[in-house]
């Protein structure tokens, strides 16, 4: 009885040490991405793209896995800068019910600071431009993802094409259904007989 307690707390113990972050698999893609990013530094694309080339699997996708994971288990955040090409975590993220929480708690002081930055952004940029540049930037980057999805040469619906950047990517169904029609619009997609594909 005790050798087999001995040895179901040391399969227990060897389980447990496997586990990168407390929540991923050891010698995995997020796994060794959370390695690299743990230290909370800006790290660039192309050293990220090195860690998923050796497991075969695409940056964009691994960076969502890892996002999500963080975000369920409250333990990281990940902070991506597309103009700068480089990803940064946060960990120790507060979950976001005690976020919203606090934030009424906040003192007048910091309120007052918080509308003096939004009123001197405001003046700044106009918001409609902001807004319009940032829809653009993300109408890019989802175009960007379907084009790299029809690449994988399977035969795409715009329904299955949708579905599978809403759950793998996180995307919202919306900005999807608007870069797929601007795509077509544009020429650089084809639909024959309701299959999707690139000219």
């Amino acid at each position: 009885m005790a050798t087999t307690n001995k040895k179901a707390a040391s399969k227990n113990e060897e389980v447990s040490s496997t586990k990168v972050g407390g929540f991923l698999i050891a010698n995995t893609a997020l796994a060794d991405l959370y390695e690299v990013l743990e230290d909370g530094k800006k790290h660039g694309f192309a050293e990220l793209k090195k860690i998923c080339a050796k497991h075969k699997k695409d940056l964009a996708g691994r960076l969502g896995n890892l996002r999500r994971v963080g975000e369920k288990k409250r333990a990281w955040a990940l902070i991506v800068d597309k103009e700068n090409s480089t990803v940064t975590m946060k960990l120790g993220t507060p979950p976001k019910s005690s976020s919203a929480s606090a934030a009424p708690k906040a003192s007048k002081k910091e309120k007052e600071v918080e509308t003096s930055k939004a009123k001197s952004k405001a003046s700044k940029k106009d918001e409609p431009e902001d807004d319009s540049n940032t829809n653009s930037k993300t109408l890019k980057a989802a175009a960007t993802l379907i084009r790299r999805t029809l690449k994988s040469k399977k035969d795409w619906t715009r329904n299955k094409l949708t579905e599978h950047l809403v759950n793998e990517m996180d995307m919202d169904p919306k900005v999807v259904k608007e870069a797929l029609n601007s795509e077509i619009k544009a020429g650089g997609i084809t639909v024959e007989d309701g299959i999707l594909s690139l000219v």
